[in-house]
């Protein structure tokens, strides 16, 4: 378990390969979840390398991530990730919270996430953070 305290930034140059990383921990860990291919198929269509967002660090390591992107007057988070050893700090809901400034910096009137199904982990991080359900995504594919 990774201790406290930890801090964000915002997501430089030097810390692409740190993000990269992350990103795909996190492509695993969807994997886990039912629906977890049909998030991914979205953002495959992404480059998240012109995201911007925020990193976590403790102990001088990247340990969290938040990619975001904005359309009109909505900010989406795209990617929240932390890893499993530096869970139950607080780092998603920092995140979260950083987000949702920017979001209000920018001007947006909305901000939305996603959790897939069965990823509560995920789910109670945004809804400690002020963000609740609020459309459900249903389908199959017709392979």
């Amino acid at each position: 378990m990774i201790a406290s305290p930890f801090s964000l930034r915002e997501i430089g140059e030097t810390d692409r390969d740190d993000v990269v990383r992350l990103v795909q921990e996190s492509r695993v860990s969807a994997g886990k979840f039912r629906g977890g291919d049909v998030l991914w198929e979205h953002i495959d269509q992404i480059d998240l390398s012109t995201l911007p967002g925020r990193l976590a660090v403790a102990n001088d390591q990247a340990c969290g991530v938040v990619l975001w992107s904005c359309a009109l007057d909505a900010l989406t988070v795209e990617i929240l990730f932390v890893e499993e050893s530096a869970r139950g700090i607080g780092i998603g809901e920092s995140l979260v919270n950083a987000t949702v400034e920017q979001a209000r910096a920018q001007g947006c009137r909305r901000v939305a996430g996603r959790a897939l199904p069965g990823d509560r982990e995920t789910k109670n991080v945004y809804e400690r953070t002020g963000l609740v359900s609020q459309v459900i995504t249903v389908g199959r594919n017709l392979d």
